[in-house]
């Protein structure tokens, strides 16, 4: 049988788990205020996505970060055709199908996007893991309520690899360990 801790080990590890955890806060909270003084990630304000810093795991040198989108603000449901005569447009609704892999290819883009701009911005992050989640209301109390429709995870290895440029986000996502439950047909479904 092995000897269990006596109480003066069970207190000194549990006051380095404590210091651990309370330098893990230090570091996230000057990582969000350089983020907010070098405005890294300014560019979801202006698509009226915001963020939060989630957790900051020193050991594995990975970063966990909320983004809430604004998917139906900002992926538009219209396209536009101009007329035979070409003088006119014309307004028509989109497919839902359509709709739904915009706001798939809006999701994933943004999603690499804020892990290339995570990555590049801080040199010893190795990966970055972001849960997006929008608004939607929860019919059983009538109030809003944050649902998560996808996680990703991305390694600065990856990230090096690939051309940025070229690829299709929703193809990348999927190809990377993610979470996301999405049909052409009714979109993202919550994970929550």
């Amino acid at each position: 049988i092995a000897p269990t801790m006596n109480l003066e080990q069970e207190f000194e590890s549990l006051q380095r788990l404590s210091n651990e955890a309370k330098r893990a806060q230090a570091h996230l909270d000057a990582l969000q205020e350089i983020l907010e003084y070098a405005d890294a990630l300014g560019f979801l304000l202006e698509f009226g996505s915001f963020y939060r810093l989630v957790e900051l795991d020193m050991k594995e040198n990975q970063l966990i970060i909320d983004v809430m989108l604004n998917l139906d603000e900002v992926v538009c449901s219209t396209t536009y055709a101009l007329q035979k005569d070409g003088l006119e447009l014309k307004e028509k609704n989109m497919s839902d199908s359509d709709y739904h892999l915009l706001q798939q290819d809006y999701c994933c883009s943004l999603a690499l996007r804020v892990a290339r701009e995570l990555l590049d911005f801080s040199a010893c992050l190795e990966s970055v893991a972001i849960r997006c989640y929008r608004m939607e209301v929860d019919t059983a109390s009538g109030r809003d309520r944050e649902s998560k429709i996808m996680a990703v995870g991305v390694e600065r290895n990856w990230l090096q690899s690939v051309d940025l440029d070229r690829l299709d986000p929703s193809d990348a996502v999927c190809s990377l360990e993610h979470e996301m439950s999405f049909t052409q047909k009714h979109g993202f479904a919550s994970l929550n």
